[in-house]
């Protein structure tokens, strides 16, 4: 939602501020009555809902179904919280919205540590909707403070908030294509050997921890400055802007999908063998991540590519792209598990995917005035490579230490030494190519 709501706001408020708190208040009343509407009708079905989406059964399917009618609540809290956090950025004001998840964290974490005993697993959901609620609650008061107040809309019949709905809806079936893409994927490893699901499932979430980190937050850093250069009509600054992005993410993620290559090993040993998940598991993820960063830089950069089309309001573009993209991986997964029997085989398939997709992008584009700075990139990309040689030398020397199977402290105590050496080697590297110069030139620009 984010990405349909900005690009529009954004726009209105170049109009006038009472434009764009008129759309705001629209859309906040429109989330309120659809979301609600859905809620009810899942509260209504939940039994079945669970049935069909879990293999609870009995009195299982009882609880599971009771519980899921108190946590569907959080939906609506968390879209509206999307919403406020989308206006706050494009008042350049981050910290609020990124701090706020941690509240939720923070409310699951202490009402099971305070009411576990009383409540069991309730105590859990405790934690999510009051969470919920101090996530809302966080971020509307924020926008009352910047003089954004609700007060419901009605009236939807206006061109704003129905070219936002429009795309909006693109943006759904573009979530929609993503999850059948990986719920092939996940049919497909249930094909092969026995924890193929479970490897690959593991697999994703750690490669998701610096999507989450690093694009997410250059993205929600720099999306509202595209979105006003957008709307503005300076396409020479929205074309700058989106080059440093890019830039940002190259400095950021070649380094680090090269640390987290080398070093996936001993991570996933500390943080996942034991139990029933074995070494010869842990060595299967291993295999499987390692293959999934290889795509980490340009599944990154057709992230941005995307928010460059939604920036200049085209929701269709990316929607093509995504369904290319969906098409293009389930057929190379469909033909490589057919004929190398191998769960690597789907990361590499979403990886080649990302890089067809970035070259039609780059091409596409061009028609669009994308100007990509591809000189410049190189360099920066010739600079990040340079960053890796000290990396690779202080990995070349360690490589041969002697880990303990499963978690332990000697474990934590290694890598946590590693990891701190790490960053400051690359903070070194980075001081040294002048790499620190160009952040600080983002960041004056943005703000």
């Amino acid at each position: 939602m984010t990405s349909a709501f900005m690009p529009e706001f954004t726009h209105e408020k170049q109009k006038s501020d009472r434009h764009a708190i008129v759309f705001f208040r629209r859309v906040i009343t429109f989330n309120i009555i659809i979301i609600s509407f859905i809620i009810c009708v899942m509260v209504f079905f939940s039994k079945q809902i669970m049935y069909l989406v879990s293999s609870y059964r009995d009195s299982n399917l009882d609880l599971a179904s009771y519980i899921f009618n108190y946590l569907i609540l959080y939906i609506l809290l968390i879209s509206l919280s999307s919403i406020f956090a989308s206006v706050l950025n494009s008042y350049k004001v981050f910290f609020i919205p990124s701090f706020s998840p941690v509240m939720l964290s923070c409310s699951i974490i202490l009402s099971i540590c305070f009411f576990y005993s009383q409540y069991g697993i309730y105590s859990a959901v405790i934690g999510v909707i009051v969470g919920g609620i101090l996530q809302f609650l966080i971020q509307m008061i924020n926008c009352i403070c910047i003089g954004l107040i609700y007060r419901p809309i009605l009236n939807f019949n206006d061109s704003s908030f129905l070219m936002f709905l429009k795309r909006w809806s693109h943006m759904i079936l573009s979530a929609l294509f993503a999850i059948i893409t990986q719920q092939v994927s996940f049919a497909l490893a249930s094909t092969l050997d026995i924890g193929s699901v479970s490897v690959l499932s593991n697999a994703i979430v750690y490669y998701q921890l610096p999507v989450g980190i690093f694009y997410v937050s250059i993205a929600t850093v720099i999306f509202p400055k595209m979105s006003e250069y957008a709307s503005l009509g300076d396409k020479e600054r929205l074309n700058a802007i989106f080059n440093q992005g890019i830039n940002m993410l190259i400095f950021l993620l070649v380094p680090m999908s090269f640390l987290m290559y080398v070093w996936a090993a001993p991570i996933l040993n500390l943080l996942l063998t034991g139990g029933k998940f074995s070494v010869y598991d842990t060595q299967r993820t291993v295999g499987v991540l390692q293959y999934f960063l290889l795509g980490l830089l340009f599944s990154s950069i057709f992230g941005l590519f995307q928010k460059y089309y939604f920036a200049i309001r085209n929701s269709k573009i990316p929607l093509y792209f995504n369904l290319l993209f969906s098409i293009i991986d389930i057929i190379i997964s469909v033909f490589g598990i057919k004929y190398y029997q191998t769960v690597n085989v789907l990361p590499i398939a979403q990886s080649v995917s990302f890089i067809i997709c970035i070259i039609i992008f780059y091409f596409i584009g061009l028609r669009y005035d994308i100007n990509l700075e591809l000189n410049r990139s190189i360099v920066v990309l010739i600079k990040s490579f340079i960053t890796i040689i000290p990396l690779y030398l202080f990995y070349f020397f360690l490589k041969n230490l002697k880990w303990d199977i499963g978690f332990s402290f000697n474990n934590f105590y290694l890598l946590s030494v590693i990891g701190i050496v790490n960053i400051i080697i690359l903070i070194l590297c980075y001081y040294l190519l002048g790499v620190i110069r160009v952040f600080k030139f983002i960041s004056r620009d943005i703000t």
